[in-house]
């Protein structure tokens, strides 16, 4: 075996396990919304996931200021696989753009 085929082995095994290593968690996870009211420039504000107190997969996105919409998250486990599903529901007529990435 020459030299060129064994760095690629070792980076696709490498890869694979850190693939594998990935999990869904809040403390890996960011976010901010960005709002735009008709009229006003939008303001982007970061977010902070909160857990709710009644259940291990349910979240709430907050930010430091009060914001017209509310955004929650649950996780749900199905077959070995997380799926993240959001709501968000409006309390006044706005135009937003949600961001997140998982660190």
């Amino acid at each position: 075996m020459n030299w060129k085929n064994f760095v690629c082995s070792v980076v696709c095994l490498a890869g694979m396990t850190c693939a594998e290593a990935v999990n869904y968690t809040p403390e890996n996870v960011s976010a901010s919304i960005a709002l735009k009211v008709p009229g006003n420039d939008a303001k982007r504000y970061p977010l902070t996931l909160q857990q709710l107190d009644n259940s291990n997969f349910e979240y709430q996105w907050v930010a430091a200021d009060k914001l017209p919409v509310v955004i929650y998250q649950n996780v749900e486990e199905k077959d070995g696989n997380q799926r993240i599903v959001i709501f968000m529901t409006a309390l006044d007529d706005v135009y937003f753009n949600l961001n997140s990435a998982t660190l």
